[in-house]
């Protein structure tokens, strides 16, 4: 079937901008001291460059009076060219589906836009919906459920009494939404529970503030549904660290301090499962007080003023310490003139998240103040989910397992190796420093929870947990390429790429899989050949294995489509990713038969593989580059075309192949 395409992923305007040079030296995540800055920061500034660049074609940007930006990552090119991650809010609510990308020269010109918004917002932000008719708009459309009254707790929260409401609604915020039409002023309202399988749940479901629709939902914990089978890779070298108290610990100074912990089958504070309850106190739903820098055309209607964009300490402690909140990144620190350019509507970092509508009373258990003291992580440095029985793994002879899932040791080994093989892979394939672009190292929790049968990631503490599996069927989630889809949720998310539901949910489950299958390929170990298999050892000898992907044929696994259909985005996505996994391995191998299986195709075409080097560089310039959060399908097509242009050239071989791949799947 054709669908109709919409406006192309990557805009070029019609007019460049001259601008004299840049400020020094850009790296992911910016914080730069305003001392830095020339006498006239606005001539060289890259914020006050990126803000004349919105300016310079609002047709493009979509910028209007009322919108302020915040930068989230700047990539460089070597030949000086940046492209320059940005948030962006209006009146002071962050919209949700309205973030871009800039492309610009090195001398400030703007040559394209990467972005799904269609329109500028130009919304009432009083709500006419009240915040409880909102919240009962959340839980209908939820599976997760409010506790009873009378201490029985209903489908997915298992406390009772103010507790456990307190647990199920872990926060409330106006927000503009603008995911797929035009935008629109929604609550989005954060569901906190526990799902069947024991692993958390936090569902952020958007509620249009007039008429009490929903507008749409997404989970914030990126799962891998599954478990592994102790992921023997055979004897591995671990790069570790004396540990503070004899010994040595699954540290890896080499790999930004990435740390491995046993969190003794216990779960964070936060965590709504009952069984992994820690006596912390609970978290709010996120910071109360407006977000973004104020415009300093827009007659006053940004909430900031040119400073600080936290604002006050007690706007940022409300709620601010919670591990499993509504996730802003850390707040920044008490520098704003490093952050922010007065004047000018476009800050670094991460900024406020929207403000708290004024009749929600704080959600937050506990000191609030403590909380956003003790920052994002929830716990401290070493334990950032602040998981109670957490601990370091120690060995007297710096050796780490037996080779038998009963060791724990083993489980932690297996994975301590898996990140550092996706560590690599991103290093010395794209040049990346770090999952996050900055080279952190993110703390990874072995044997979370009781038989949790699940693995995720999550940006905003820059943490993994893996679960044990459920002891009988499904065992520990320790598989090379289950941990490398997990370190590549952190490299996507840390863009804020594909972070909404839907299409865009979808391709950041296939990012992961088709990340954790290059990164087998690249460790190349024996005792667990490459293949375009997701998890295939996860089930033991089960003859069905329920938690295999393939990438090759996905609908070999009874629930993943092999071809593109409106309603994808509708299906869970590890399901809906299968789209996308298909284009990957016609891009990599081609159609019919070949060594990892035979592929068809949706026209019955015939595809030809550029093989696995062009085709992950492709797809990784692609997700960091041009891929948005509300990205969908056919946005990709045009990400990836353009991606495969920027590395072969607009007339490349490449550039015909990643089109016939993606016609070959029905993305057209």
């Amino acid at each position: 079937m054709t669908r109709r395409r919409r406006p192309p992923l990557y805009k070029r305007p019609t007019s460049l901008i001259a601008a004299i040079g840049l400020v020094g030296s850009c790296v992911t995540v910016i914080a730069f001291n305003a001392s830095a800055n020339p006498p006239d920061p606005r001539a060289t500034d890259i914020r006050a460059l990126a803000y004349k660049a919105l300016k310079s074609d609002p047709a493009s940007s979509h910028y209007a009076r009322g919108q302020t930006f915040r930068t989230r990552a700047i990539q460089q090119e070597k030949d000086g060219d940046r492209h320059i991650r940005m948030d962006r809010y209006y009146k002071g609510l962050p919209v949700i589906g309205g973030d871009l990308a800039l492309h610009m020269t090195g001398d400030g010109g703007l040559k394209g836009i990467s972005q799904t918004l269609a329109s500028a917002p130009d919304v009432d932000t009083q709500p006419a919906l009240s915040v409880e008719d909102a919240w009962t708009s959340a839980f209908k459309h939820s599976p997760l459920r409010e506790p009873a009254q009378g201490g029985k707790a209903k489908k997915g929260v298992a406390r009772s009494g103010k507790d456990a409401t307190r647990e199920a609604r872990a926060g409330s915020r106006l927000v503009v939404w603008a995911g797929k039409k035009q935008p629109r002023l929604a609550y989005e309202n954060v569901i906190r529970a526990v799902r069947a399988d024991s692993a958390p749940a936090e569902v952020h479901t958007y509620v249009d503030a007039e008429n009490g629709k929903v507008l749409g939902t997404r989970d914030r914990y990126m799962r891998e549904q599954g478990s592994g089978n102790t992921l023997y890779s055979g004897q591995v070298k671990l790069e570790t660290n004396r540990g503070r108290q004899g010994g040595f610990e699954l540290t890896d100074a080499t790999r930004g301090g990435m740390t491995t912990l046993d969190a003794d089958n216990q779960c964070a504070p936060q965590d709504p499962d009952p069984n992994c309850r820690g006596d912390a106190p609970g978290g709010g739903g996120g910071p109360a007080g407006p977000g973004g820098p104020q415009d300093p055309a827009g007659g006053g209607d940004g909430p900031g003023n040119g400073q600080d964009p936290n604002g006050p300490a007690e706007d940022s402690a409300e709620g601010g310490g919670a591990a499993f909140g509504v996730g802003p990144l850390p707040a920044l620190p008490g520098d704003s003139e490093g952050y922010c350019l007065k004047g000018v509507p476009v800050c670094y970092g991460a900024g406020q998240q929207g403000r708290q509508p004024e009749e929600i009373p704080s959600t937050s258990g506990g000191n609030s103040q403590d909380d956003g003291n003790r920052g994002q992580g929830g716990g401290d440095n070493g334990n950032p989910l602040g998981v109670p029985g957490a601990k370091s793994v120690v060995s007297d002879d710096n050796t780490f397992g037996t080779g038998d899932a009963s060791n724990r040791s083993t489980v932690a080994a297996d994975v301590h190796f898996g990140a550092s093989q996706a560590w690599d892979y991103f290093q010395e394939k794209f040049g990346r420093n770090g999952f996050g672009g900055d080279g952190r190292g993110p703390t990874l929790y072995t044997h979370y929870g009781e038989g949790v049968v699940n693995a995720f990631a999550d940006p905003q503490t820059f943490t993994a947990v893996f679960g044990d599996g459920d002891g009988q069927n499904v065992k520990p989630l320790a598989e090379l390429d289950v941990v490398a889809h997990e370190m590549g949720h952190l490299v996507t998310l840390s863009n804020n790429a594909l972070s909404e539901q839907g299409e865009p949910a979808a391709l950041n489950e296939s990012t992961s899989d088709i990340f954790g299958a290059m990164a087998e390929f690249f460790t190349n170990n024996p005792n667990d050949p490459p293949d375009f298999l997701l998890g295939e050892d996860l089930e033991g000898d089960a003859q069905q294995k329920r938690l295999q992907r393939f990438m090759d044929r996905p609908s070999r696994d009874g629930r993943s489509p092999d071809c593109f259909s409106p309603g994808v985005g509708q299906l869970d996505p590890h399901d809906g990713g299968g789209v996308s996994n298909h284009f990957f391995f016609l891009l990599v191998n081609g159609s019919g038969g070949s060594e990892f299986g035979n592929s068809p195709t949706c026209d019955n075409s015939q595809v030809k593989g550029i093989g696995k080097e062009a085709a992950e560089q492709i797809w990784f310039r692609a997700v960091t580059t041009y891929f948005t959060s509300n990205t969908g399908f056919l946005d990709a097509r045009e990400g990836t075309l353009q991606a495969a242009a920027d590395l072969f050239g607009q007339d490349s071989t490449e550039v015909q192949n990643v089109a016939e791949a993606w016609d070959a799947v029905n993305v057209k």
